[in-house]
């Protein structure tokens, strides 16, 4: 099966629970280990964040503060995070908390314009 969202393919779509705040971890590419690390954390000050850094050579790693919110939260519009097989590489995701460390992640993964190196 192949899907289009308006201009991007999706690469792959799921849903995953967290266990406590445990990390959350995606490998996107054998070959290169792209990889896509999601922690969790709480500050007393409660103000909700979400930040993206580079993780090693080949990665992303999304730190998500106060995510706490049982109706959820996440990205209206997907957001470009690199690229993967010459394309680039974007993702939409919604975190839901379950009993205040447990996490549902709804995630898709999006593939969009090809890249062109050099």
């Amino acid at each position: 099966m192949k899907i289009k969202v308006g201009q991007f393919d999706v690469l792959e779509t799921g849903s995953l629970v967290g266990i406590d705040n445990e990390p959350i971890e995606f490998t996107l590419d054998e070959t290169s280990q792209y990889i896509i690390r999601m922690v969790f954390t709480t500050t007393p000050d409660g103000q909700t964040a979400a930040r993206a850094d580079l993780y090693g050579k080949n990665g992303v790693l999304f730190t998500f503060t106060n995510y706490n919110n049982s109706l959820g939260l996440g990205s209206i519009i997907p957001i470009r995070v690199g690229q993967i097989k010459s394309r680039e590489l974007y993702l939409a995701y919604r975190i839901y908390c379950l009993d205040g460390t447990a996490k549902h992640l709804h995630y898709t993964w999006y593939l969009g314009k090809e890249v062109k190196n050099g």
